[in-house]
């Protein structure tokens, strides 16, 4: 079980479980002192989001407190504010990219690769973000926007971004792959990451 206590790590913010008394890079995932120095944790696939959305795509997720907040109301909660300069940061084995939120915002979508991996970008409303593989058995899709939905050119099918799910088409209740994702300020993925390619460059 982690707890935050408010060290940082190369500026950033650092976890502390108390089983093995170890402190952990809240970005990269490594133990950086304690017993499990040297280890890293399984990153999954996770997001920030309104409320409204979450309800709306996922009507039967569990709640961490029931009766919480009203059914598809973001009545009270604070939207997600993001810094200027905050990136997705993504990792593939031993290669990773950055792609600056409000440059995705704009553009909705962006189609790309880490090492020859190809990958989707998705921002959307409220600054949702998703990241998924854009491998599907033996194909490599390349997405458009069509409406809200997104849309692959090899096959036309329409797939919601949020869910990744196919709900016309060819593909029909295919899924695609969700991929991890951290969100973070430029200089602190630069910090852990130097080899880090960005889209678009560095400081843009």
């Amino acid at each position: 079980m982690f707890e935050n206590p408010g060290g940082l790590y190369m500026g950033a913010l650092t976890m502390y479980d108390r089983q093995s008394g170890s402190f952990w890079s809240q970005i990269s995932g490594r133990a950086i002192s304690g017993k499990s120095v040297g280890r890293r944790l399984t990153q999954i696939a996770a997001s920030v989001e309104p409320w409204s959305t979450w309800v709306k795509y996922m009507p039967n997720g569990l709640v961490l407190r029931a009766g919480a907040y009203r059914r598809g109301s973001d009545a009270g909660r604070p939207t997600m504010q993001l810094r200027q300069g905050a990136v997705i940061g993504v990792t593939l084995g031993e290669q990773s990219r950055a792609f600056y939120v409000d440059e995705i915002l704009e553009r909705r979508i962006v189609n790309a690769e880490i090492g020859g991996h190809p990958i989707l970008v998705y921002v959307g409303p409220g600054k949702t973000i998703r990241v998924f593989d854009r491998r599907l058995q033996a194909t490599t899709l390349t997405f458009e926007m069509t409406g809200d939905e997104l849309t692959d050119l090899e096959t036309g099918t329409l797939w919601p971004p949020l869910t990744g799910v196919a709900s016309q088409g060819k593909l029909n209740r295919q899924s695609l792959v969700r991929l991890p994702a951290v969100i973070v300020d430029d200089w602190a993925w630069r910090s852990f990451y130097p080899e880090s390619s960005f889209f678009p460059q560095y400081g843009r």
